[in-house]
Formats: structure tokens, C-alpha cells, sequence
């Protein structure tokens, strides 16, 4: 069986298979969807499909999905608007994007750095560093997605979230996919992007710690502008790291990558939630694009 993943988006789900994605949204008028083409470039490129940079390559490109696929979802639930303003719309929608995902680079990368170093005095200890700078980044992301969890949009995205979930779980457990059949399953999955990004915090404090040597090495010292920099450098292997760890576990039941992945499922009990039945039949409507 096909491997498959998605997203959820505002009052919608999109689902993707190897070559196509398909999108579906709840409006007044009914459910709405449509389907595209997508061939990634790890497949375009055979050079390109080799562990940690397929990785890294297929985040970027399920981030641009998503935020063009967000975009289309709000673009059908606005009020009729004008050509000019729905073009003005969608440049501030890029716009606040880019600049979210800026605030997230210094709230996740940056200030975790700034505190552990500011508040100890560990900069040579590389690995204590990275530890707690991880513990640290952990706390932060955890913290911010319970608090964005009592904001109404939010409870309904994580609602379309679970079931997404739910359906992709029926199908891959190779039953037929409808409202009955989908209610019974979890809204936890193992290749969900918040089990991703959990790991991906554990696998810097490693890589990290790696990393801060090698720069102490070749430079003889550090500082807190050479590991943000350095950092930051080498995130896209992290990404590259942590994509493999969550494709292995989808595969593999050993014992390390279930301790490896256990606290991301934890995280999906507040990242998803319980759908209703509405928001499964969108689930449904987007998976029947591609299958």
C-alpha cells in the first residue's frame, strides 16, 4: 500500500499520496475539493532521494503546500471580494507567513541559545549546553501549542487534524474508508508533523552538540552568535535526521524508535482532537482524490 500523509487546514483537510494532493474544504456550499499534480523533486532528481536530504527537501516542500493550501481554504471562506483585494489578500498571507516563520527561527533557535547562555556558565561544555538549550526549546513548544489550544480556530484545526488521522489510519489499516469505519480509529498517527518537530528538538540536542565541537575545534571558541549561526547552518540536517527517524518508525517496531517517538504521539493529544462527523466526511472527500 501507497504511503500517504496530510495537513489540516482552515475548515479543511488535505491528504497526499506519492504524485498527487488533493485538498478539501467545508464551505456553506457544501464540501469543496480539488486535486493537483505534485511530483517531488527527490523524484525528479534520483541524486536528491538519498537519506536526510530527501528529508530535508520534503519539510520545505510540505511547508509550501501547506501554506498555499491554507491560503486556498481562507480564500474560499472570505466574502466575495474583488480581484485587486483577494491578490492583496494573498500577498499579505505570504507575507504573514515568511514573517512566522521568522518569528519562529529566533523563538525556537535564538532564544533558547540566548537564555542558556546567558543564565549558566556551560558555553565549553557543548553537550550540557545542548541539553539544556533543548529542554528548553521543548518547554517553549510545548507551552505554545497548550496555550493556542483554547483559541477557537485553533480547537477546530486540531479537530480537521484528528480526522485527517482517523481516515488516513483507515487506510492504511485496509479497510474501507467511510464515516463508520474511520470513527472507530486514533487520532494519533506516527508520521504526524508534530511528532516530527518533538523529534527533530531531540535529534539537535545531539547534532548540536556534535556541531559545537567541531566549530570550538576549527575556531578554538565559541560564542553565542557562532552557535546561532552554525546552528541555523546546519539545521537542515537536523530536519534531514529527523525525517528518517519518523519514516524508520512507520516501518519498524524496535523498542529505541517507539522511546524515540512516544513523546510526539503524547504531544498529538493536544495537537489533535475528537472530530465531528462533518469533519471526517472532509477527511474522507480529500482522501477519495488521490486514491
Amino acid at each position: 500500500m501507497e504511503t500517504i500523509g496530510g495537513q489540516a487546514v482552515i475548515e479543511g483537510v488535505i491528504i497526499r499520496n506519492k504524485n498527487k494532493i488533493a485538498t478539501a474544504v467545508r464551505t456553506k456550499k457544501g464540501i469543496i475539493t480539488k486535486s493537483e499534480t505534485f511530483i517531488s523533486l527527490t523524484e525528479k532528481h534520483s541524486y536528491l532521494n538519498i537519506p536526510i536530504i530527501r528529508g530535508t527537501i520534503t519539510f520545505f516542500e510540505m511547508l509550501k503546500i501547506g501554506i498555499n493550501s491554507l491560503n486556498y481554504s481562507a480564500s474560499l471562506l472570505e466574502d466575495e471580494n474583488s480581484a485587486k483585494e483577494k491578490k492583496e489578500s494573498n500577498n499579505r498571507f505570504y507575507i504573514t507567513a515568511s514573517f512566522s516563520f521568522m518569528i519562529a527561527i529566533a523563538f525556537f533557535l535564538f532564544l533558547p541559545i540566548l537564555i542558556t547562555t546567558k543564565a549558566l556558565s556551560i558555553e565549553k561544555t557543548a553537550f550540557y549546553f545542548n541539553i539544556i538549550t533543548g529542554i528548553i526549546r521543548i518547554i517553549f513548544f510545548i507551552a505554545y501549542v497548550y496555550i493556542i489550544s483554547f483559541m477557537k480556530d485553533v480547537r477546530r484545526l486540531f479537530m480537521y487534524h484528528g480526522a485527517e488521522h482517523k481516515v488516513i489510519n483507515c487506510y492504511e489499516n485496509n479497510e474501507k474508508v467511510n464515516l463508520k469505519n474511520a470513527r472507530k480509529y486514533s487520532t494519533v498517527h506516527k508520521r504526524c508533523g508534530t511528532s516530527f518537530l518533538l523529534v527533530m528538538f531531540i535529534v539537535a540536542i545531539v547534532s548540536f552538540s556534535f556541531i559545537d565541537l567541531a566549530a570550538f575545534y576549527i575556531i578554538g571558541s565559541t560564542s553565542m552568535l557562532i552557535r546561532t549561526i552554525t546552528h541555523l547552518l546546519f539545521l537542515p540536517l537536523v530536519l534531514g535526521i529527523a525525517y528518517e527517524i519518523i519514516k524508520a518508525s512507520s516501518k519498524n517496531n524496535s523498542a529505541i524508535l517507539k522511546i524515540v517517538t512516544y513523546p510526539g504521539a503524547l504531544l498529538q493529544k493536544i495537537t489533535t482532537s475528537e472530530p465531528d462527523d462533518g469533519m471526517i466526511n472532509v477527511a474522507i472527500a480529500a482522501l477519495q482524490k488521490i486514491v
